[in-house]
């Protein structure tokens, strides 16, 4: 028997159970953050390699779901998942910076989060 998985209009189907929202126009990390979770979505979350082979592969930065949580003094994940440097050897992250986008195939914290970006929102896709 065939599933199907659905993602709404102007999101991509990863080819697995993901939906990708991918924007066209520039937030800051925040405010790229309220726009996912408005959608029932969060930034996007990469502790695998396997989601980059869907994702955009311009020059451009691209907010996703990684940033310092300062109460817990450490790098989180969008699902609440701490971030692991040993797991995730495609993560760049640097002093003084909190937020994480996506360029390429790299992850870096490189960006303030203030500066205005493209971002990734995610979400389950529907199966039926």
């Amino acid at each position: 028997e065939t599933e199907c998985a659905l993602c709404p209009a102007s999101w991509q189907n990863s080819g697995a159970d993901n939906c990708f929202y991918i924007s066209k126009e520039k937030k800051t990390w925040k405010q790229s953050q309220e726009f996912c979770s408005s959608r029932n979505s969060t930034l996007l979350v990469l502790k695998d390699k396997a989601k980059m082979v869907s994702l955009p592969h311009d020059s451009q930065f691209y907010w996703v779901g990684l940033s310092y949580v300062s109460e817990r003094n450490g790098w989180y994940w969008e699902d609440g998942t701490a971030f692991s440097r040993e797991a995730t050897n495609w993560v760049v992250l640097y002093d003084n910076i909190y937020c994480a986008s996506l360029y390429g195939r790299i992850v870096y914290a490189s960006q303030s989060c203030f500066t205005k970006q493209f971002w990734i929102c995610e979400k389950a896709a529907v199966r039926f």
